[in-house]
This record gives structure tokens, C-alpha cells and sequence, in this order.
């Protein structure tokens, strides 16, 4: 078995030339992992207060 590491742009690229237009499209986002966590923590917290207000305070 051979293992060889390349960059997810160079893949692509090869595929683009044998596969013509169905082929893998690498993205790349400005988003750092420590933006992902932030904006899950949040998620989080907005879903608990939801959780917390539907228990207490929806409906009577």
C-alpha cells in the first residue's frame, strides 16, 4: 500500500482534468476553528434559553 499526502487543491485540479465537469470543488472559508466554536457556543446558549423559556414561561 502507498501513501502519498497532497493538497486538497492539487487533487481537485487533477480530477478537473480527467473528469471534465463532474468533479470535486475544494472551498476554502475564512472561518477559523475558533470562529466555529464561538458561533456553536452561541447556538448553544440561544437553544438553552429557548429550552428555558418554553418550560417556564410559554403557554402557562
Amino acid at each position: 500500500m502507498t501513501v502519498t499526502t497532497t493538497d486538497a487543491d492539487t487533487v481537485a485540479g487533477s480530477n478537473s482534468e480527467t473528469n471534465g465537469p463532474l468533479t470535486a470543488h475544494v472551498a476554502r472559508s475564512e472561518w477559523t476553528t475558533d470562529d466555529v466554536m464561538i458561533a456553536l457556543s452561541a447556538a448553544n446558549v440561544l437553544m438553552f434559553a429557548l429550552l428555558l423559556y418554553l418550560s417556564y414561561g410559554g403557554d402557562n
